[in-house]
């Protein structure tokens, strides 16, 4: 090869080479550029709202919100006592005036008074 030829070689090598890095470079940059940019506009998973718009829209603040849902909680029908939950109110011991019992509560019974020993019912009468 002559030397004009090689230095022309050469030249044109090292031009594509640091054209080659400027555009990793750039292209780099555009790339982080592209990340950060997506990290600015990516957010967290939205919220979902905890209330129907018609109660957003009547409360002015949360508390109001709040304390209307409490007072609807404590204003709804409470479920009825099947036989079994009045029968065992009925005769249960200690129980504190007006509370009502549940399913799944503990209570102590008067066994003299729900159950006999008599076999016989009604009582026998006397002949």
């Amino acid at each position: 090869m002559t030397p004009i030829r090689r230095a022309v070689a050469l030249s044109t090598v090292s031009r594509l080479s640091s054209l080659s890095r400027q555009r990793l470079v750039v292209r780099s940059q555009s790339l982080s550029a592209a990340v950060s940019q997506f990290h600015a506009y990516s957010t967290s998973r939205p919220l979902r709202q905890q209330a129907f718009h018609s109660q957003l829209e009547n409360a002015p603040n949360a508390a109001d919100l709040l304390s209307s849902l409490d007072a609807a909680s404590a204003t709804a029908p409470s479920t009825p006592q099947t036989l079994t939950e009045k029968i065992v109110q009925r005769y249960s011991v200690g129980l504190a005036p007006g509370k009502k019992v549940k399913s799944g509560d503990y209570v102590t019974l008067q066994p003299a008074q729900c159950m006999s020993s008599s076999l016989h019912f009604p009582p026998d009468k006397p002949s």
